[in-house]
């Protein structure tokens, strides 16, 4: 792997705060570019952001005012048209060995492996009330559904077929920014990189927790983070350093 000397990081949901971070702390603050409009910066600065009690200080900067190229650019953001890239792609595998019956998120589901069509596969990526895992269990079914999705649109059953492939392609072009230069091929490459980045010479994972049900006055729930083990991974992962394989609290159990 290798080294990261500048990350920029789109969005800040939860997973963007802790991605900007451990990342400003492992590369320094001007390193690590939070990439919004003015209109979002102000809201940011106006709101704040937290990270395991303590205050966060980014480095907003104006997107469209940024010309400088970063090593390593991370989405943590919505992806709304997940539904229209399944469906482009006729379905997908997805696993699952509990039988649900979800309201909350329109899941219904018999214990087992099916081919998912774009609705299923949303509710499949939303679900976490019927899951005794909560979160922890969303966040391993929406890997899979990303890995799913990759898998199916890499697979020569797809490349083989040229209505596919631009089907598949306006629909992720439909759902993300894409500037005019965006092609099939654009798209393509990022799907082959990313099945490399998830395979056997990859890292994925999650971070490192030491309570998932920590109580915030305020707040409710909450997960508290295990800072000195996150703050070596990214170190880690900054340096380049880190062995290929699972990390966090998903490899040690």
């Amino acid at each position: 792997m290798k080294p990261i000397q500048t990350a920029g990081v789109i969005g800040l949901g939860s997973l963007g705060v802790l991605y900007a971070t451990l990342f400003t702390r492992a590369l320094g603050k001007e390193q690590v570019p939070v990439l919004a409009d003015g209109a979002r910066i102000a809201r940011y600065r106006k709101q704040g952001f937290w990270y395991n009690d303590a205050p966060c200080d980014f480095n907003y900067t104006d997107a469209a005012a940024r010309t400088e190229p970063v090593d390593l650019l991370l989405f943590a953001v919505k992806f709304g048209g997940l539904q229209n890239v399944v469906n482009a792609l006729g379905g997908i595998e997805l696993c699952y060995d509990e039988d649900v019956q979800d309201s909350y998120s329109g899941l219904n589901w018999k214990a087992g492996c099916h081919t998912a069509d774009g609705s299923t596969a949303l509710s499949f990526s939303r679900m976490r009330y019927a899951d005794a895992r909560g979160d922890f269990g969303r966040n391993e079914r929406q890997r899979q559904v990303i890995s799913a999705i990759v898998k199916k649109a890499s697979s020569s059953e797809t490349l083989t077929n040229p209505s596919k492939i631009v089907a598949v392609s306006n629909a992720a072009m439909s759902a993300l920014t894409v500037d005019e230069k965006t092609n099939p091929y654009t798209l393509l490459t990022m799907a082959l990189a990313f099945k490399s980045a998830t395979g056997s010479n990859g890292i994925s994972g999650s971070v490192y927790w030491s309570d998932p049900d920590y109580y915030v006055d305020g707040v409710g729930s909450s997960v508290l983070l295990d800072d000195a083990k996150n703050t070596e991974l990214f170190n880690q992962l900054a340096d380049g350093t880190y062995k290929a394989g699972t990390v966090g609290n998903l490899a040690e159990g």
